[in-house]
């Protein structure tokens, strides 16, 4: 059992490279220093990581997981809105001092780390605004909810991404964006505050399967066969998403609890968005791939976004994850319980 943890951690050590184990109540993440990402999640009783793994990009460094990126998608992933629009794919590029950035360790123990990455420099490809500003991570156990039934067990723990804007040009832009990668097939249950129209779509059209909606919920399936890309503005949604799966006999639900403020600027934008476009955006997003990056999903949340002379200069937003797991039937109840809403799969 947890072949595939230990493996992981031999290959970083192989490396040189720095790693933290942090313990958890029946589990523990594998955290790397470089990145800063969560790249495995192992709980007792599954011998799989509840996480995606990408693999090694270079000796010790793995891809996948949980890490923070920057929003606007749009401003910093591609050189221009016009190149874009021509093609997404061909065009994007991850800024390198953003991911995987210039991390270094503030603090660390047994049950939590922090990670810093400072002086990050970027240009928003719109509008050719700079900005200037670090992001600090920090990762640590948190305690399960209560309540819970006796047959499901709960591994739980929190993270906190804060952007601290040092100079930029009037109204240039930046926010933190957590970005959790998941294995297929399951789907991500999102519950409503209120009902919407339908969500954002970001990329191509949903098709007739993948985006489903009513009054309580967006359920989102995640099969890694359909390129797509949904979000929901901070007024619809309880802050609260739910990805369900189902590993054999049991099921496993990672719940994400995350903030969010009406009213505050959000500031990712649709690709099909004016380029003076720069609040308004979603607070919850989710993305399914094609197989073109990887057999994988993803759960997102936005913080609000510093606008330089527009609000203030640092903006920090803790989430909470509860990894539920236990039979189908228990798990879809316990999690109704804390997502108000039915666990439906798609």
């Amino acid at each position: 059992m947890n072949d595939w943890f230990n493996q992981m951690v031999g290959n970083i050590n192989n490396a040189g490279l720095d790693k933290f184990e942090i313990q958890l109540e029946g589990g523990k993440l594998l955290v790397t220093q470089k990145a800063a990402r969560i790249i495995a999640c192992q709980i007792d009783g599954i011998d799989e990581n509840l996480f995606y793994s990408g693999g090694e990009i270079e000796p010790g460094y793995y891809g996948g997981g949980d890490r923070v990126w920057v929003a606007p998608e749009i401003a910093y992933y591609w050189p221009s809105l016009e190149k874009a629009r021509e093609d997404a794919i061909k065009w994007a590029a991850v800024p390198q001092n953003v991911d995987p950035g210039n991390y270094q360790t503030a603090d660390a123990g047994s049950q939590h780390v922090c990670l810093q990455n400072r002086d990050i420099k970027l240009t928003d490809g719109r509008t050719n605004k700079k900005i200037q500003f670090d992001i600090e991570r920090f990762i640590g156990r948190c305690p399960r909810p209560e309540g819970l039934p006796d047959n499901v067990t709960c591994t739980s723990f929190s993270i906190t991404n804060e952007i601290q804007v040092s100079q930029g040009d009037p109204q240039a832009v930046v926010g933190a964006w957590d970005i959790l990668q998941v294995p297929p097939r399951g789907t991500l249950i999102c519950p409503l505050a209120q009902p919407i129209e339908t969500p954002t779509s970001y990329y191509e059209d949903f098709g007739d399967l993948h985006v489903q909606w009513d009054d309580t919920a967006v359920r989102y399936l995640i099969d890694a066969n359909r390129r797509t890309k949904m979000g929901i503005p901070p007024e619809a949604t309880t802050g609260r998403m739910g990805y369900y799966r189902e590993i054999g006999s049991t099921a496993t639900l990672i719940i994400r609890i995350f903030p969010s403020f009406p009213g505050l600027p959000y500031v990712d934008q649709p690709i099909s968005n004016d380029k003076d476009c720069i609040t308004g955006g979603d607070v919850l997003q989710a993305y399914n791939d094609d197989g073109n990056y990887g057999p994988f999903g993803e759960m997102e949340y936005h913080d609000p976004g510093v606008v330089v002379q527009g609000t203030p200069n640092k903006r920090s937003g803790t989430s909470v994850t509860h990894i539920l797991t236990g039979s189908p039937d228990a798990v879809k109840t316990a999690g109704k319980q804390i997502l108000n809403c039915e666990i439906i799969p798609i």
